[in-house]
């Protein structure tokens, strides 16, 4: 412990000087009674981790302090009013100021009264971040509040002797300026709670800054020792970093490519394509210093713009890219502007979303199994400003009592927080499904986390906020299990998804869609009248789910097969959509009774005529199927 000399002209008094070199510095910059207060509020705080430096610093001789405690390593200052204005002016560091409240500066004024004064001046900086609401103030003290503000030192003490007012108020350069000036003060006086509260959340702040810098010097040093190439580029395209991995395989150093652009290295590389689109990354191969690479390029997003790419490259010797090769997954619909809507009831959702969208309210979205709800929730989520934030789907049904808080909220563990998956998907969207077989205390958990929208666990210093926006997908039969409060907070918008029997105009559209998608081929792509009558009369029970799943058995089938004649890819069709199937669709489109005449029955005529059209068959097999006569069908169909 070092004793401080007031009679210096910079004072210092160290806690602790002999330190460890891994604690974090905190630096309290402050002067007059302020300094007396900080000084007392020190000496009570715990600095097991973090060292409280307390100099005494006016708005003169603030740069000599602060170029002095840089040097020691200070990671985080403190301080306030006018010298917190300046230091914001002319430093980029990172600064916790002391909360003047507005009780504050009540109090002040209260006591300036209570002396007899009646015209009462308030001083504080020009840049200060809370500006004093006097309006309020004396609408509340019925006393005539005026401003006195200020930019440094002579314009405050030429304020303060101009001014027309019988007291000021204000901080420790005010009141020492009054003093010097003989003019009535009264202490703005933020107490020692204040200056308490404001160290903690600078041990908080230099907690924080350490872990980012540990962090990125972590990443930094996976980058560099990584196995693959990695080379990162500004959003113009220039090199910023390029691994040490990366420098063997073209043979150059990062210093060789500085200011070089990506295009100007590997001209070959489809880089301006993906920065032109919409896509987030490219995955191809290709030629590299004499090798067949495959290169994955990522987009680099920060709140919703491009700011570069991050590239990987693998080296593929063997030229292996064909080995193996699955067919992409083309399915999951993330933009409105891709969602097939042809029929009048897929027009009118996708103008329900665009009005939704502005608003970003919590929103049940009903439907059939099959119906695409979560990609309409993943749409919503990308056309929204939380785009560049997480989406998490959480199928509630997986959610046992006893870990739904730990899932939801996260946990502490040996001094370790684990994150919950709200608090992972704070800021963005979650998608909740199967919410009608939540039990009760999940639903009360959602429930809570949705109304009073934070969460404070044990060993936390503040709790955590919610800003998270819900699309819940559910049944429209089965939304009413949910309890009401949660219901109606979770639907604040609504929206309907059609089943794809309420939408026949886009099921022939969404089979060549996925078509294109899965196949190259011309022939495999192209769809017969004879195939659209198919499709469109098949039911679709299974909606757009089941139309995928179909789409890619066709696929495989014919590209399993030689044949690819208009006949064989309709067989193609039957196969993948199910022959018995399409005898029960069918069957469910005409029925007919058994009690009535079979021959005068109309409906089993239709029945007969669908099973010749859609499926060739014969009139022994329609007999067969139907369990009567062939001499019964002719006669039904003669008629």
């Amino acid at each position: 412990m070092r004793k401080m000399n007031r009679n210096e002209g910079m004072c210092c008094e160290v806690m602790n000087r002999a330190v460890r070199k891994d604690k974090y510095k905190v630096c309290i910059l402050c002067f007059s009674y302020m300094w007396e207060l900080a000084k007392t509020v020190i000496s009570e705080l715990d600095q097991t981790d973090t060292e409280y430096d307390l100099y005494e610093a006016d708005l003169l001789n603030q740069d000599e302090v602060v170029q002095t405690v840089l040097k020691e390593g200070t990671q985080v200052f403190v301080t306030g009013g006018g010298s917190a204005a300046r230091f914001k002016r002319n430093y980029s560091l990172p600064l916790i100021e002391f909360r003047v409240r507005d009780i504050d500066y009540m109090v002040a004024i209260q006591n300036a009264k209570q002396l007899g004064y009646s015209k009462i001046g308030v001083v504080y900086h020009k840049d200060a971040t809370v500006v004093p609401h006097l309006s309020m103030y004396e609408q509340l003290s019925e006393t005539m509040v005026c401003p006195i503000v200020f930019d440094d030192v002579s314009d405050l003490k030429e304020s303060i002797e101009k001014t027309d007012c019988e007291v000021v108020i204000g901080a420790a350069a005010t009141i020492d300026l009054a003093i010097t000036l003989n003019k009535p003060y009264v202490r703005l006086y933020a107490g020692e709670e204040t200056i308490r509260e404001a160290c903690l959340r600078a041990r908080d702040l230099a907690i924080q800054l350490s872990e980012t810098k540990r962090n990125k010097q972590i990443f930094k040093s996976v980058l560099y020792t990584a196995q693959l190439g990695i080379v990162i580029t500004d959003k113009d395209g220039k090199i910023e970093f390029i691994n040490k991995t990366m420098e063997k395989y073209i043979q150059a150093s990062a210093q060789d490519l500085q200011a070089m652009s990506i295009e100007e290295l590997f001209p070959n590389l489809p880089y301006k394509k993906l920065m032109e689109n919409e896509a987030c990354s490219n995955d191809s191969y290709h030629l590299i210093a004499n090798t067949m690479m495959r290169c994955v390029m990522e987009k680099i997003v920060v709140y919703g713009k491009n700011s570069g790419v991050i590239m990987s490259f693998h080296p593929n010797p063997h030229n292996l890219r064909r080995k193996g090769k699955s067919i992409k997954n083309p399915f999951p619909v993330y933009k409105l502007k891709n969602i097939t809507a042809y029929s009048n009831s897929m027009k009118g959702l996708v103008d329900s979303c665009h009005n939704i969208i502005p608003v970003e309210d919590h929103t049940m979205i009903l439907g059939e199994i099959g119906t695409a709800r979560e990609e309409i929730a993943m749409c919503l989520h990308n056309a929204s400003h939380r785009a560049d934030k997480t989406c998490i789907t959480i199928d509630l049904a997986l959610v046992d009592d006893d870990n739904a808080n730990k899932i939801f909220y996260g946990y502490i563990e040996k001094g370790c927080r684990i994150d919950g998956l709200l608090v992972d998907a704070n800021g963005g969207s979650v998608i909740l499904k199967n919410i009608e077989m939540a039990s009760l205390r999940v639903q009360a958990i959602l429930s809570n986390a949705i109304y009073h929208k934070q969460i404070f666990l044990p060993g936390m210093a503040l709790p955590d906020i919610f800003d998270i926006v819900f699309y819940t997908v559910s049944l429209p039969d089965e939304e009413q299990k949910i309890r009401p409060d949660l219901r109606q907070a979770l639907s604040i918008n609504q929206l309907q998804i059609p089943g794809l029997r309420q939408r026949i105009e886009d099921i022939v559209p969404l089979f060549m869609k996925y078509l294109l998608s899965l196949t190259k081929s011309k022939k495999i792509q192209s769809v017969t009248e004879k195939m659209e009558r198919l499709l469109v009369t098949y039911t679709w029970p299974g909606n757009v789910t089941e139309l995928r799943t179909v789409s890619i058995k066709y696929v495989k089938i014919l590209e399993q097969s030689s044949y690819r004649t208009a006949d064989w890819r309709y067989e193609c069709l039957i196969k993948s959509i199910g022959e018995k199937n399409i005898v029960e669709a069918v069957k469910c489109m005409y029925p007919y009774s058994d009690g009535a005449k079979s021959e005068n029955n109309a409906q089993l005529r239709k029945r007969i005529e669908k099973f010749k059209e859609l499926l060739g068959y014969t009139n022994e097999k329609i007999a067969d199927l139907l369990a009567v006569s062939r001499t019964t069908v002719w006669r039904i169909m003669k008629k």
